[in-house]
């Protein structure tokens, strides 16, 4: 609970409200001193287990670039043991690194310690907690306002800039590609926001993660790390609200949709309470989620309409690029006028039309972008899809589609009703829709 993503979690932990518990080899600040190569450190965890009442753990332990990796990376083993015997535990979640790492790293003499502790750990892991057990697998990590060596770490503004660059086409076929640490080095970084969130997400045992043993790179990683719901507590307050009540669902909806509203509003004009703003309206669409009436929302036909982009929550890169050619078209209307954005899923949802609508020197136009969508059939859970742009076409005449738009994306509907659609992409931030 110390280090740069102990301490992310640890922040993360407190803002959703989650009872845990943090450690250190040395017990600073308000954690407990607990060093797992020690001898006792068996017989601590149990005790801590039983104390505690823990259900999950998720170890940040590590060392890297000593003469004690091996011992300190492997002792993560023992944590595992300790907490499988407590009975209480029923979930465990560590930090990895994905394969084509460890092989790069495995030939590297002062590497090899660290890989040998981490494939020691990881296979106890496997064998002691099969799929309840999962292991976070991002390649580099990147946050905080320092730098460092060991591990090697970035700041979150150059991390910022370097994970933009390097998301840009050629350079994710490229990373694919080329071998060794030609490759490596062409990977996005991930954020440590993004771990943390995936790690503690995991640990719950939220939909879609309860028994994915390996959450690996920038994208899945994303993916996991979105925030649903807020904590157990809103899982639990839902079904009990119901179970009691069976209009309540439709009444929590109705209310939800209400204060949605007053958000979207609130957006239109932020000013200097952006942040704020986007969390409100984010943490509104993270209670509908768990409210869906749709069982499998990626294969339920009411998908199939016209859908309109409400500007709450955190805007993704093109929502961001459609608010700022819509802000200059007002000084520019005798050049350019935006009349109209919207999104139309068709042909049982298989098909995605976004069509933005202006008039180019008063003469009316339309850019449509054209994708396929496909359900994930291995998503149990019925919400993940993917997307692929097949065309564009500006005024009837088709366009080359950039090789950056060509990649396919991954999206997760996980609400659809009568009225609303909530979707998340791989940045794992919410997205409003309105019928």
């Amino acid at each position: 609970g110390t280090g740069l993503l102990g301490e992310e979690i640890c922040r993360q932990l407190n803002a959703r409200d989650i009872d845990f518990v943090a450690t250190s080899t040395n017990g600073r600040g308000s954690t407990v001193c607990l060093d797992l190569t020690e001898p006792t450190a068996s017989e601590k965890i149990r005790s801590l287990c039983k104390a505690e009442h823990f259900t999950s753990i998720i170890s940040t332990v590590g060392s890297i670039g000593t003469s004690d990796d091996e011992k300190v990376n492997s002792a993560c083993g023992v944590a595992i043991i300790a907490a499988r015997n407590s009975k209480n535990v029923s979930r465990f979640v560590s930090i990895g690194n994905p394969d084509r790492v460890r092989d790069f790293a495995r030939n590297i003499g002062p590497l090899s310690g660290y890989v040998a502790g981490k494939e020691s750990s990881e296979q106890i892991l496997e064998d002691i907690f099969g799929d309840d057990g999962c292991v976070i697998r991002p390649t580099f990590i990147y946050g905080g306002t320092e730098f460092g060596l060991t591990p090697p770490r970035v700041t979150s503004s150059v991390g910022n800039v370097v994970k933009m660059a390097l998301s840009l086409e050629p350079f994710p076929t490229l990373s694919q590609i080329l071998p060794g640490p030609l490759g490596i080095a062409l990977e996005a970084p991930t954020s440590v926001e993004d771990v943390a969130a995936a790690s503690i997400n995991s640990a719950l045992g939220l939909p879609g993660l309860e028994d994915k043993v390996s959450i690996e790179g920038g994208r899945e990683i994303a993916m996991a790390a979105s925030k649903r719901p807020r904590s157990p507590g809103v899982l639990k307050s839902i079904e009990v609200s119901t179970k009691n009540d069976p209009t309540a669902a439709v009444k929590r909806r109705d209310g939800l949709k209400r204060s949605l509203v007053k958000a979207a509003v609130t957006n239109l004009d932020i000013g200097s309470n952006e942040e704020k703003a986007y969390a409100t309206a984010e943490e509104i669409m993270e209670e509908f989620e768990p409210l869906r009436p749709k069982a499998r929302p990626s294969s339920d036909g009411s998908m199939n309409a016209k859908w309109a982009f409400v500007f709450t929550g955190k805007p993704s890169v093109g929502m961001k690029l459609l608010s700022t050619l819509s802000s200059l078209s007002k000084m520019l209307t005798f050049l350019i006028d935006f009349e109209d954005t919207f999104l139309e899923i068709g042909d049982e949802q298989s098909t995605v039309r976004v069509v933005i609508a202006m008039k180019l020197l008063g003469i009316p136009v339309e850019l449509v972008m054209l994708s396929k969508l496909l359900p994930d059939r291995e998503c149990k859970h019925g919400t993940m899809m993917s997307e692929k742009m097949e065309g564009i076409s500006f005024a009837g005449i088709q366009v080359p589609v950039p090789e950056i738009l060509q990649s396919p994306r991954t999206m997760e509907i996980t609400y659809i009703d009568e009225d609303i659609m909530i979707a998340r992409t791989a940045g794992a931030e919410p997205h409003f829709l309105l019928r």
